[in-house]
């Protein structure tokens, strides 16, 4: 199975790949503009090409500033998603693939924003359980999208790990 059709692992959540890792890249790099923007409107300031105001030089620290922010999080983001993906190649070495009935869990004794994945293999039952949203943010949205369905999945009895796979991916070949 290619890793680009897991989608995310029950245990750490959502998986990047494809277009979504593309944004992480093009998150990286446009921060990257800011400061030569900014070198190019200092020099054509400095050559007479326009005059400073208090504006400009606000709107140059503050693009400044935003960009390292949008870097440091993307240079998280690609970090966090690069060690999910050590992982996954890891666990896919004795994956089996198998349908698995998804049902939310809300209620007395569950927390908030739960899904069981509900399989089998060789007939005998197992179930295994997302952890926990939060009130705030809701469930883990890639979880929530397959609530009360049937969905392919692969799992790892070697390290008892669900990894949930691109349903559109897995129809399309």
């Amino acid at each position: 199975m290619d890793i680009s059709k897991i989608e995310a692992s029950l245990s750490h959540g959502g998986f990047l790949t494809g277009q979504k890792l593309a944004v992480i890249y093009v998150g990286l790099v446009v921060p990257l503009l800011f400061p030569l923007i900014t070198v190019m409107v200092v020099i054509t300031a400095l050559t007479g090409g326009m005059e400073w105001e208090g504006e400009v030089i606000g709107v140059l620290i503050g693009c400044n500033i935003l960009g390292a922010l949008l870097f440091s999080f993307m240079i998280w983001l690609k970090r966090k998603n690069d060690k999910l993906k050590s992982k996954i190649i890891l666990w896919m070495e004795d994956t089996i693939e198998l349908t698995a009935s998804v049902a939310r869990l809300d209620g007395f004794g569950f927390k908030p924003y739960q899904v069981q994945f509900d399989f089998e293999i060789d007939g005998k039952n197992y179930y295994r359980i997302s952890p926990a949203g939060n009130s705030a943010t809701g469930w883990q949205k890639v979880f929530a999208q397959y609530a009360n369905k049937e969905i392919k999945i692969l799992y790892s009895p070697k390290y008892d790990e669900v990894l949930i796979l691109d349903q559109i991916a897995i129809q399309n070949g």
